[in-house]
């Protein structure tokens, strides 16, 4: 129930004492009063059910936002240069970072190794650099 309905509900009494026992009172009362429309509003268990799903996706959706926030900001200190280069969620600059995880591994690493990483099968837009 809309909290804001009780509330006015409860102002429609002469009382002004508020206790844990008389709001109790007061939901008890505003139930009764209001059972035919309150039964009216359930929802089948089909549709909590896609209500749970779909808060549960959003809830997700939010958790990879923050964590793909989260590796851009690292990435960022680790590889100031590399957002310039192209976009880090394709394959390619992810199979680069998992390869070379440190800017150390990638000056001590071999310009062949790099350019046969890069050469791999990858799915997007062609790369626009070279190792």
């Amino acid at each position: 129930m809309n909290p804001l309905l009780i509330a006015n509900f409860a102002k429609l009494s002469l009382r002004k004492t508020k206790t844990d026992k008389k709001d109790a009172m007061t939901l008890a009362r505003f139930l009764l009063d209001y059972q035919e429309e309150i039964s009216q509003l359930s929802i089948s268990p089909d549709l909590q059910d896609l209500r749970d799903l779909s808060r549960e996706r959003e809830s997700l959706s939010y958790l990879i936002s923050a964590t793909k926030v989260e590796i851009k900001r690292v990435l960022r200190t680790t590889f100031p240069e590399l957002e310039t280069i192209g976009d880090i969620y394709t394959g390619v600059m992810l199979r680069l970072i998992q390869e070379y995880p440190s800017a150390r591994l990638v000056r001590a690493a071999k310009k062949k190794g790099i350019a046969k990483l890069l050469k791999q099968p990858y799915v997007g837009n062609k790369l626009t650099f070279t190792a």
